[in-house]
């Protein structure tokens, strides 16, 4: 069995000078990957029809906007669940367009425009529409905040609308405007008495109606302007923030609307926990975490690309700024927003950049156990679902086929119920892919614990001894990544992955070999010198089929010893200094720069034994001092370093089968000259259980 997935690009209505609009929920929604929302929203209804020729692209633009402030003109079948989402970049897209729109779409969308407050509105309109007549006065007043820099506006004739803009006024006076203005800038004034959408003076107006999103407007795209916002009357606090953070956005000069469209979903999304980051504070609509609702729209779609649009993703997408937990990243962004490239602007605020980065976002975005960072910090419980699920509880193989599209992750779920499967190893297929933005994850559960997180990108597998001590490999997550970010059509193609499980571990090679060295030397001078070393090797090694070759699965030494030497001069033989250092080191082959491996030959002519090989590097720590004479100045000796364990092989220690079939390690080394002589041993045996 196996499970082969291969990359195949989402849907996208392509606009005039455009980047692509991804719309997932058009498209295949990829094994596994559920969509949050039962329903599509009107905008990807539309886009949907767009794609399909069914609409012009400015007869799309018309009805997006209509499906925004929610115009019974809209026809039924593009009416979809807009709960929770903001308009603001449809409309701005329009002002971004409106020249290059012929002049029928122009008339047609120019009432849209307008304020709800001004004469010929399109909110006007459907007053005097509702009414019977050609144009009605709407009775407006508004409600200023403290600080001199909003006003909200309501309709007279709903009286409840009044109290609530005196609540959203404060809650800008005394939360949203010192919080948000500290961390941006201040929005520019709007255009005040001299334009007809400015609201008589330079303040930033708010307008609560009844309208079907909340969404903003800037004056003009995209050189930096201000704006104003048209809301819902029921939006709650995080909201009002989220809508004064897109006109704040509007200040900076931006390469287009279409770029940075996911962007600015995204950083508005965020402002609304970075004002809020628990409970709303709004009496009327207590809630906690809003922002969360579109949370399952990015995590739930992983497949796609960070900067996807689809209505649901770009908001979502506000969990990057959540996970790089530095506020100071977003007027560093926006700072930065004539850049052509959005991921560019985004690559340079993360450490190393979305190469290291990316996966690391990708192993956290898991949220479970025991990388449930969102959970544990933030009370989200959701995550991403798998793209397949593996039990496996017999002996074989699953495989799989990743094809990884740039700034994507998915998930795959393997389960080993089964005790009497001993041995498990996992192929990484992108090890060997040759693509240095593939990274592959593992999250694994042993022993009932799961255990930290590891990087196996470049290891071309893992393999797990289940009966070998923190081996017990019980679920693992494998985490699938691409940190390309510069070539959009850019896809990781691997070769063959999978999990192979079988009821035996393989053969032990184990034992125990010691070796000694020693030696002494008396120069001419005088000077004399000694050395004593004593190393015992533990020996457990485990059969590795896939290397033939025996590797660690539990070995230990110990090593002592000690060094003395003298320095005299020459003629008179005068002591100038004494070096003395003992050594010690023990442990396992864990430690840095210690490795232990072994194999076994088997002889294939007559008469030739079989032999083996255990190639061993210790660590070992160096005490003592070097003194001078006659000063008797004193330099201490504290170091550590690796040594190589070395006897008939240039490589390691060899051994050969004896009649009673054990491996005897015996193995001598002599030498000598004029000034001394020193000999080394190895003695002791292994055996293969």
């Amino acid at each position: 069995m196996g499970f082969y997935l291969w990359w195949s690009p989402p849907l996208y209505a392509q606009q005039p000078s455009a980047a692509p609009l991804f719309l997932p929920l058009v498209a295949a929604g990829g094994a596994g990957q559920p969509v949050e929302t039962p329903q599509q929203s009107s905008i990807q209804l539309i886009n949907q029809a767009v794609l399909a020729g069914q609409l012009t692209d400015e007869q799309g633009l018309i009805h997006q906007v209509q499906a925004v402030v929610g115009d019974p003109a809209l026809p039924a079948r593009y009416l979809g669940n807009d709960a929770g989402l903001d308009g603001s970049t449809v409309l701005a897209e329009v002002v971004a367009k409106f020249a290059t729109l012929t002049p029928a779409t122009q008339a047609q969308l120019q009432p849209y425009l307008l304020p709800p407050s001004a004469p010929g509105s399109w909110f006007a309109q459907q007053e005097a529409n509702a009414a019977g007549i050609e144009e009605t006065h709407q009775e407006w007043d508004t409600v200023a905040t403290a600080n001199g820099k909003v006003k909200v506006w309501y309709r007279t004739a709903t009286a409840s609308h009044g109290a609530r803009a005196i609540a959203i006024a404060r809650a800008i006076d005394q939360k949203v405007w010192p919080a948000l203005t500290e961390l941006m800038r201040e929005p520019l004034p709007d255009c005040g008495a001299t334009c007809h959408t400015g609201g008589g003076d330079s303040r930033i107006d708010i307008y609560l109606t009844n309208v079907r999103r909340s969404y903003t407007q800037p004056f003009t795209c995209c050189d930096g302007s201000s704006g104003f916002a048209v809301m819902r009357a029921d939006a709650s606090f995080p909201y009002i923030a989220r809508a004064l953070m897109y006109i704040i956005q509007y200040s900076y000069p931006i390469d287009s609307i279409t770029e940075y469209r996911w962007l600015m979903h995204a950083s508005a999304q965020y402002a609304m926990h970075y004002v809020y980051p628990a409970a709303n504070e709004d009496p009327d609509y207590p809630a906690r975490h809003q922002e969360h609702a579109k949370a399952g729209d990015f995590l739930y779609r992983t497949l796609y690309p960070l900067e996807t649009v689809d209505d649901g993703h770009e908001f979502g997408a506000y969990l990057l700024f959540y996970w790089i937990d530095d506020p100071s990243t977003l007027p560093s962004v926006w700072e930065a927003a004539t850049n052509p490239d959005s991921l560019a602007v985004i690559n340079e605020q993360l450490y190393n950049g979305f190469q290291e980065m990316w996966p690391k976002f990708a192993v956290d975005n898991w949220n479970r156990e025991p990388v449930d960072y969102y959970k544990r910090n933030d009370d989200l419980a959701i995550g991403p679902e798998t793209i397949e699920d593996f039990e496996m509880n017999e002996a074989g193989i699953e495989e799989f086929v990743i094809d990884i599209p740039h700034l994507t992750s998915y998930y795959f779920r393997f389960t080993f119920p089964n005790r009497s499967l001993k041995r498990i190893t996992v192929f990484n297929p992108i090890a060997g892919a040759g693509d240095p933005t593939g990274a592959l994850w593992a999250i694994m559960k042993i022993d009932g614990t799961w255990r930290a997180p590891q990087d196996w990108s470049d290891r071309s597998y893992e393999i797990f001894c289940r009966d070998e001590p923190n081996q017990n490999l019980e679920e693992l997550i494998i985490v699938l990544a691409n940190s390309e970010w510069q070539d959009r059509e850019h896809v990781v193609k691997t070769d063959m992955g999978s999990v192979r499980v079988s009821p035996d571990c393989g053969g032990l090679l184990t034992g125990t070999f010691t070796v000694r060295d020693a030696g002494q030397t008396t120069m001419p001078s005088g000077a004399r010198g000694d050395y004593e070393r004593t190393t015992v090797v533990n020996v457990r090694l485990r059969y590795v089929e896939e290397e033939n070759e025996y590797w660690d699965a539990g070995s230990s030494y110990t090593h002592s010893g000690s060094v003395y030497a003298e320095g005299r001069e020459v003629n008179t033989g005068e002591l100038g200094y004494v070096i003395e250092w003992t050594e010690s080191g023990s442990g396992e082959f864990t430690q840095d720069g210690t490795q232990i491996k072994g194999s076994v030959y088997y002889g294939d002519e007559p008469g030739e034994q079989d032999g083996t090989w255990v190639g061993s590097i210790i660590r070992l720590h160096k005490s003592g001092r070097t003194t001078y004479y006659p000063s008797e100045f004193v330099v201490p000796i504290e170091a550590d370093e690796n040594t190589t364990l070395l006897c008939n092989d240039p490589t390691g220690v060899r051994g050969v089968r004896n009649e009673n079939g054990v491996f005897d390690m015996t193995c001598s080394a002599e030498w000598s000259n004029d000034s001394g002589s020193g000999r080394l041993t190895v003695t002791g045996s292994l055996r293969l259980e």
